[in-house]
């Protein structure tokens, strides 16, 4: 399924070689309904995500449930008030719930902001008040949530935490949440040229420095179509 042909024209010559390349995508290019819901619509049955972890737990989607779930996650993320532009850092390890969140926050036309379970209070703190932070996704182990929930607690611009599998005095349960909503989802109007993505580095010192130079845009999920297929 070479789904970035879709995005793009190019021309070989005899031998196969690419002699050019030219990125094509329609200005409101979106890569969660562009991209996750058309391979959902294609090939729905497809397996799309593995997981497993040191427990030898395992889960697979396919490209059906990845649409589906992110349709659920992001009505759940704006009845809570997430809309587009907001910010929402999101620190999931490598929980499986973050294939579902990052395409749910990039239909909204949320900004991420992924993150190191790494940081502490002092480190979220800077974070939230550097970018504005509206809501944050946590992972349920460790103190992550609970570090998170003494940020929100401070006169800042954090008001909402989801917690996925955890019930957590003060946060969402993200996980009944998302099990309750409904899984269709209305298109909300984004562009390609608008922000997507924000990472920030981990010393606290250079993020007022750089917050404006490491902002990825929805077109940037097309940016390596010459050396990887969709």
């Amino acid at each position: 399924m070479q789904l970035y042909k879709n995005f793009c024209k190019e021309t070989t010559d005899e031998n196969g070689k690419l002699t050019s390349f030219e990125l094509v995508f329609p200005e409101n290019y979106n890569f969660g309904y562009d991209v996750v819901d058309k391979m959902a619509e294609l090939v729905p049955n497809d397996t799309a995500v593995v997981w497993t972890n040191p427990e030898k737990e395992e889960k697979i989607f396919t490209y059906s449930d990845i649409s589906r779930l992110s349709n659920k996650a992001a009505n759940v993320f704006r009845n809570h008030g997430i809309k587009k532009g907001d910010k929402v850092l999101v620190i999931l390890k490598r929980n499986y719930e973050y294939w579902y969140v990052a395409p749910a926050l990039h239909k909204l036309g949320a900004v991420i902001i992924p993150a190191t379970n790494l940081l502490t209070q002092s480190d979220i703190s800077y974070r939230v008040n550097t970018a504005g932070i509206k809501a944050a996704v946590c992972t349920p182990d460790e103190t992550t949530a609970e570090d998170m929930l003494a940020v929100a607690s401070q006169p800042n611009t954090l008001e909402t935490v989801f917690v996925p599998r955890k019930q957590i005095f003060g946060a969402i349960d993200f996980t009944e949440e998302v099990e309750n909503a409904p899984d269709t989802l209305e298109r909300v109007e984004t562009k390609a040229e608008e922000p997507m993505v924000i990472t920030l580095p981990q010393a606290q010192q250079a993020i007022l420095r750089l917050l404006n130079t490491i902002i990825s845009t929805h077109s940037d999920t097309l940016s390596r179509q010459n050396t990887g297929n969709v």
